[in-house]
Parts: C-alpha cells; sequence; structure tokens
C-alpha cells in the first residue's frame, strides 16, 4: 500500500479507498470504509496528517546492572532487593 485514494472533485476531499503498489503504477483499491489498520508507523495515519511524530522524545529508560562477589541471598538479607524500572 502506497497511501489513501482521495476524490477531490467534491467540495471537500474524501478518501474512497487505498493506492496499492509503486507511485507511478499504483492501483486503487476503492472502499466505502476504510480502517488504518497498519500500525503505529501508519502510511495512512501519517500521510493523511491524523498522525506525527512527536517533537521530541515522550518517554525514557534508565536502566543499570551491578556485579558483586556476595550471593544474591546475602544482599538480600542484609540491604534489601532492588529491581525497578521507572519510564519518565
Amino acid at each position: 500500500m502506497s497511501g489513501a485514494a482521495i476524490d477531490y472533485t467534491g467540495k471537500d476531499p474524501k478518501v474512497i479507498g487505498v493506492r496499492i503498489g509503486p507511485e507511478r503504477s499504483a492501483r486503487v483499491l476503492r472502499a466505502r470504509v476504510i480502517i488504518a489498520a497498519d500500525g503505529r508507523r501508519s502510511t495512512l495515519a501519517f500521510g493523511l496528517g491524523l498522525a506525527r511524530h512527536a517533537d521530541r522524545p515522550r518517554r525514557w529508560a534508565i536502566g543499570a546492572y551491578f556485579e558483586t562477589d556476595a550471593s544474591p541471598f546475602a544482599l538480600e538479607s542484609a540491604s534489601g532487593q532492588i529491581s525497578a524500572r521507572t519510564l519518565v
């Protein structure tokens, strides 16, 4: 799929289907109802201006790994256990 098929002949443009194939030789597959279920990077949604990329990253993930010679059981009883993941 290369994008939406749009009819510009009326007062307002309307989506009449999808274009399938390479841009220069795309065929139009007409449909009365179009559901853009093509994922997070939707060709239809971005092509129609219904979706956009965020101006900046909205989430950060920070992780750390530690090594020690002590057994995991000794660490748990002495200082508790830390296993946290936070998205900011």
